[in-house]
């Protein structure tokens, strides 16, 4: 309470009994995308800031093309689940 975000989904926020325990006192509101799309989408912040840390800071490794392989692949499934 009290942020802009709060108050961006205020009236969204949903409250079905045993909300707060299952989720950790977490907020839980209806979203415009499914939980996959979300999870998909932090998926693919992740790698990019990785590759981009990695490129920017070495080695150039493994891990690095790992990254870079996967970021097309998470941003053709955003594409796909956000219709």
């Amino acid at each position: 309470k009290g942020t802009q975000f709060y108050d961006d989904v205020e009236s969204r926020i949903l409250r079905p009994d045993g909300w707060e325990k299952q989720n950790g006192g977490r907020l839980a509101f209806d979203m415009d995308y499914s939980h996959r799309f979300y999870e998909v989408a932090q998926r693919a912040i992740w790698a990019e800031l990785g590759a981009v840390q990695r490129l920017r800071n070495g080695p150039v490794d493994r891990t690095l093309y790992s990254q870079l392989g996967k970021i097309p692949a998470y941003r053709a499934a955003i594409r796909l689940l956000g219709r």
